[in-house]
Protein backbone atom coordinates (compact mmCIF):
# COMPACT_ATOMS: atom_id res chain seq x y z
CA UNK A 1 0.00 0.00 0.00
CA UNK A 2 1.56 3.63 -0.93
CA UNK A 3 0.65 5.74 1.48
CA UNK A 4 1.57 9.03 0.58
CA UNK A 5 1.29 11.15 3.61
CA UNK A 6 -0.22 15.15 4.08
CA UNK A 7 0.18 17.26 6.87
CA UNK A 8 -2.62 17.67 9.04
CA UNK A 9 -3.36 21.90 9.08
CA UNK A 10 -6.02 22.15 11.28
CA UNK A 11 -5.85 20.85 15.51
CA UNK A 12 -8.10 18.39 15.98
CA UNK A 13 -11.07 18.96 18.18
CA UNK A 14 -12.26 15.65 19.29
CA UNK A 15 -10.53 14.12 22.17
CA UNK A 16 -8.38 11.11 20.95
CA UNK A 17 -9.07 7.70 22.80
CA UNK A 18 -5.75 5.88 23.16
CA UNK A 19 -4.81 2.47 23.55
CA UNK A 20 -2.80 1.58 27.04
CA UNK A 21 0.27 1.26 26.94
CA UNK A 22 1.86 -2.27 27.21
CA UNK A 23 5.29 -3.73 28.26
CA UNK A 24 6.24 -3.55 24.43
CA UNK A 25 5.15 -0.12 23.89
CA UNK A 26 5.74 3.67 24.51
CA UNK A 27 3.32 7.03 24.42
CA UNK A 28 4.30 9.56 22.30
CA UNK A 29 2.11 12.40 21.57
CA UNK A 30 2.25 13.66 18.20
CA UNK A 31 2.43 17.70 17.61
CA UNK A 32 -0.80 19.84 17.41
CA UNK A 33 -0.57 20.10 13.67
CA UNK A 34 -0.66 16.84 12.95
CA UNK A 35 -3.51 15.87 14.86
CA UNK A 36 -2.26 15.86 18.44
CA UNK A 37 -3.29 11.94 18.76
CA UNK A 38 -1.15 9.60 21.40
CA UNK A 39 0.17 7.16 19.58
CA UNK A 40 2.22 3.55 21.01
CA UNK A 41 5.46 2.90 19.84
CA UNK A 42 6.65 -0.95 19.50
CA UNK A 43 9.20 -1.54 21.42
CA UNK A 44 10.25 -4.89 20.05
CA UNK A 45 9.23 -4.86 16.31
CA UNK A 46 9.18 -8.29 13.97
CA UNK A 47 9.08 -6.40 10.46
CA UNK A 48 12.73 -5.65 10.24
CA UNK A 49 14.34 -4.51 7.11
CA UNK A 50 18.12 -4.06 6.07
CA UNK A 51 18.22 -0.86 3.49
CA UNK A 52 21.19 -1.03 1.15
CA UNK A 53 22.65 1.98 -0.50
CA UNK A 54 25.17 1.23 -3.65
CA UNK A 55 26.98 4.02 -5.46
CA UNK A 56 28.27 2.92 -8.27
CA UNK A 57 31.23 4.65 -10.50
CA UNK A 58 30.81 8.24 -8.60
CA UNK A 59 33.64 10.55 -9.28
CA UNK A 60 34.59 11.07 -5.95
CA UNK A 61 33.86 10.09 -2.39
CA UNK A 62 30.28 10.17 -1.10
CA UNK A 63 29.33 9.69 2.96
CA UNK A 64 25.80 9.08 4.25
CA UNK A 65 24.27 12.37 5.89
CA UNK A 66 20.77 12.55 7.64
CA UNK A 67 17.39 11.95 6.68
CA UNK A 68 13.44 11.26 8.21
CA UNK A 69 11.65 8.61 8.48
CA UNK A 70 7.98 8.11 7.57
CA UNK A 71 5.06 6.48 9.40
CA UNK A 72 1.12 6.93 8.28
CA UNK A 73 -2.25 5.63 8.49
CA UNK A 74 -3.57 5.33 5.11
CA UNK A 75 -6.59 7.48 3.85
CA UNK A 76 -8.10 4.08 2.84
CA UNK A 77 -7.91 3.25 6.73
CA UNK A 78 -8.82 6.50 8.57
CA UNK A 79 -12.46 6.16 6.95
CA UNK A 80 -12.99 3.28 8.63
CA UNK A 81 -11.50 4.18 11.99
CA UNK A 82 -12.14 8.20 11.78
CA UNK A 83 -15.32 10.37 12.11
CA UNK A 84 -16.37 11.36 8.80
CA UNK A 85 -16.74 15.45 10.31
CA UNK A 86 -12.87 15.06 10.51
CA UNK A 87 -12.73 13.18 6.89
CA UNK A 88 -11.57 16.33 4.24
CA UNK A 89 -14.15 16.83 1.13
CA UNK A 90 -12.59 14.30 -0.41
CA UNK A 91 -12.90 12.09 2.19
CA UNK A 92 -9.29 11.75 3.21
CA UNK A 93 -7.49 12.40 6.53
CA UNK A 94 -3.99 11.82 7.10
CA UNK A 95 -1.89 11.26 10.26
CA UNK A 96 1.98 10.57 10.32
CA UNK A 97 4.68 10.08 12.71
CA UNK A 98 8.25 10.95 11.36
CA UNK A 99 11.33 10.15 13.39
CA UNK A 100 15.68 11.27 12.43
CA UNK A 101 17.14 8.45 10.25
CA UNK A 102 20.12 8.30 8.25
CA UNK A 103 23.00 6.29 7.90
CA UNK A 104 25.31 6.15 10.84
CA UNK A 105 28.23 4.77 10.14
CA UNK A 106 29.82 3.91 13.97
CA UNK A 107 27.19 2.65 16.66
CA UNK A 108 27.97 -0.81 15.63
CA UNK A 109 25.22 -1.61 13.73
CA UNK A 110 25.03 -0.16 10.94
CA UNK A 111 27.95 -1.01 8.21
CA UNK A 112 30.11 0.22 5.14
CA UNK A 113 32.26 -1.45 2.88
CA UNK A 114 33.48 0.37 -0.30
CA UNK A 115 30.82 2.07 -1.60
CA UNK A 116 27.95 0.21 0.10
CA UNK A 117 26.04 1.81 3.39
CA UNK A 118 23.20 -0.36 5.12
CA UNK A 119 20.85 0.76 7.86
CA UNK A 120 17.59 -0.79 9.57
CA UNK A 121 13.94 0.15 9.80
CA UNK A 122 10.89 -1.57 10.85
CA UNK A 123 7.43 -1.50 9.04
CA UNK A 124 5.40 -2.46 11.97
CA UNK A 125 7.09 0.23 14.62
CA UNK A 126 3.79 2.50 15.25
CA UNK A 127 1.40 0.53 16.76
CA UNK A 128 -2.29 0.64 15.49
CA UNK A 129 -4.79 2.58 17.67
CA UNK A 130 -8.63 2.92 18.31
CA UNK A 131 -8.27 6.56 19.04
CA UNK A 132 -11.99 7.42 18.11
CA UNK A 133 -14.02 4.32 19.19
CA UNK A 134 -14.29 3.42 15.69
CA UNK A 135 -12.39 0.84 15.08
CA UNK A 136 -8.37 0.58 15.55
CA UNK A 137 -6.30 2.56 12.85
CA UNK A 138 -3.69 0.88 11.37
CA UNK A 139 -0.22 2.18 10.40
CA UNK A 140 2.06 1.59 7.99
CA UNK A 141 5.62 2.64 6.82
CA UNK A 142 5.39 5.82 4.47
CA UNK A 143 8.79 6.46 3.48
CA UNK A 144 12.59 6.96 4.27
CA UNK A 145 14.50 9.48 2.84
CA UNK A 146 18.15 10.29 3.37
CA UNK A 147 21.11 11.56 1.28
CA UNK A 148 25.07 10.75 0.38
CA UNK A 149 26.97 14.04 0.47
CA UNK A 150 30.46 15.81 0.04
CA UNK A 151 32.20 19.17 1.10
CA UNK A 152 33.73 21.22 -1.86
CA UNK A 153 35.55 23.80 -0.28
CA UNK A 154 32.69 25.69 1.52
CA UNK A 155 29.66 24.04 0.17
CA UNK A 156 28.11 20.85 1.10
CA UNK A 157 26.18 18.75 -1.56
CA UNK A 158 23.92 16.48 -0.97
CA UNK A 159 22.39 13.94 -3.38
CA UNK A 160 18.60 13.44 -1.77
CA UNK A 161 17.62 9.02 -2.10
CA UNK A 162 14.12 7.60 -0.42
CA UNK A 163 12.72 3.94 -0.72
CA UNK A 164 8.46 3.79 0.10
CA UNK A 165 7.01 0.71 1.70
CA UNK A 166 5.78 -0.23 -0.74
CA UNK A 167 8.64 -0.93 -2.53
CA UNK A 168 10.28 -2.35 0.43
CA UNK A 169 7.20 -4.81 0.17
CA UNK A 170 7.40 -5.36 -3.40
CA UNK A 171 11.22 -5.98 -2.71
CA UNK A 172 11.81 -3.79 -5.58
CA UNK A 173 14.32 -1.19 -4.45
CA UNK A 174 15.26 1.70 -6.98
CA UNK A 175 18.22 3.57 -8.71
CA UNK A 176 18.83 7.45 -9.15
CA UNK A 177 20.59 8.62 -11.85
CA UNK A 178 23.27 12.00 -11.50
CA UNK A 179 25.15 13.53 -14.05
CA UNK A 180 29.05 13.44 -12.50
CA UNK A 181 29.47 16.96 -13.38
CA UNK A 182 27.21 17.87 -10.44
CA UNK A 183 29.26 16.16 -8.11
CA UNK A 184 31.26 19.91 -8.72
CA UNK A 185 29.05 22.92 -7.92
CA UNK A 186 31.11 26.12 -8.74
CA UNK A 187 27.87 28.10 -7.27
CA UNK A 188 29.02 31.13 -4.47
CA UNK A 189 25.67 32.41 -3.23
CA UNK A 190 25.00 29.74 -0.81
CA UNK A 191 27.38 27.35 1.64
CA UNK A 192 25.00 23.81 0.72
CA UNK A 193 23.52 22.50 -2.70
CA UNK A 194 20.71 19.76 -3.22
CA UNK A 195 21.08 17.85 -6.22
CA UNK A 196 18.23 15.39 -7.21
CA UNK A 197 18.11 12.74 -9.37
CA UNK A 198 17.93 13.10 -13.71
CA UNK A 199 15.02 12.04 -15.63
CA UNK A 200 16.86 11.53 -18.91
CA UNK A 201 19.16 9.20 -18.31
CA UNK A 202 17.45 5.97 -20.30
CA UNK A 203 16.58 8.99 -23.02
CA UNK A 204 20.38 9.25 -23.08
CA UNK A 205 22.74 7.66 -25.90
CA UNK A 206 24.12 4.13 -24.77
CA UNK A 207 27.27 6.21 -25.96
CA UNK A 208 27.12 8.76 -23.51
CA UNK A 209 25.63 7.55 -20.65
CA UNK A 210 28.95 7.20 -18.74
CA UNK A 211 28.57 11.18 -17.82
CA UNK A 212 26.03 9.55 -15.18
CA UNK A 213 26.76 7.91 -12.24
CA UNK A 214 24.03 6.39 -9.85
CA UNK A 215 23.06 5.41 -6.83
CA UNK A 216 20.91 2.16 -5.79
CA UNK A 217 18.43 1.84 -2.56
CA UNK A 218 17.26 -1.29 -2.15
CA UNK A 219 15.55 -3.40 1.07
CA UNK A 220 15.04 -7.17 2.09
CA UNK A 221 14.04 -8.82 5.34
CA UNK A 222 16.33 -9.57 7.80
CA UNK A 223 15.36 -11.88 11.37
CA UNK A 224 14.53 -9.15 14.16
CA UNK A 225 17.54 -9.78 16.37
CA UNK A 226 17.33 -8.02 20.07
CA UNK A 227 20.10 -6.24 18.70
CA UNK A 228 18.24 -4.79 15.90
CA UNK A 229 15.31 -3.94 17.65
CA UNK A 230 17.22 -2.32 20.66
CA UNK A 231 18.98 0.11 17.68
CA UNK A 232 15.56 0.76 16.00
CA UNK A 233 14.31 2.04 19.44
CA UNK A 234 17.31 3.82 20.11
CA UNK A 235 17.61 5.27 16.39
CA UNK A 236 13.52 6.15 15.92
CA UNK A 237 12.05 7.03 18.92
CA UNK A 238 11.46 10.41 19.60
Amino acid sequence: MNLKQMAVTAVLATAALTPAVSAEASGYTLPAEQSGLTIHLNRHPREIYEITVTIHDAPGPLEPGGGTIEYGVSATDAKKCVPRHLLDKNGDFFIYYTSPAGIALNDGINKQIGNVYKTYAAMDFVLGGNYYGKGVCHWGFSDLQMDVRHKQSNILIRFPLDISGYEIELGKGNITYFLKSDYTDSREDSDSAEIFGEDDYLKTPEQERSKFFSITVSAKKVPPTPALQEWIWNQYNH
